[in-house]
This record gives C-alpha cells, sequence and structure tokens, in this order.
C-alpha cells in the first residue's frame, strides 16, 4: 500500500471523531471497484493508470448495459 493509502487509513478514524469524515468509509481495490460496478449493472469500456500507473490516478470508463 502506497505511503498515501497508509496515512488515509490512519486519519479517517480521527476525522471521524471530529465530525470531518462521515462515519462509514470503505476502501476499494481497483479490481474490486472495477467488480461492483459490473455487478451494478455497467460494462468497463476502458480502466487505466494515468499517469505512469501508480494510483490513486486510475480512470474507470464505464457505460450502462443494454
Amino acid at each position: 500500500m502506497a505511503l498515501q493509502g497508509a496515512a488515509m487509513r490512519v486519519m479517517i478514524p480521527l476525522m471521524q471523531l471530529t465530525g470531518k469524515a462521515p462515519p462509514v468509509i470503505r476502501f476499494f481495490s481497483t479490481e474490486g471497484l472495477e467488480a461492483a460496478i459490473t455487478r451494478a449493472g455497467f460494462e468497463v469500456v476502458e480502466a487505466g493508470s494515468f499517469p505512469g500507473g501508480k494510483p490513486p490516478s486510475h480512470y474507470i470508463v464505464a457505460r450502462r448495459s443494454s
């Protein structure tokens, strides 16, 4: 996990205690997010990382399946 992701996992509970973050936050892997989009009835048209392939720069283009 990138240092930024690890820092966020530490900071979010502190932000929740002070009311600066919502009470429920979920983290997804890129594969898990694409699977959730597909289960919701969308077709993933394009997915990738830009620039350089380092998350959190992952993008997904999807359209509703017909």
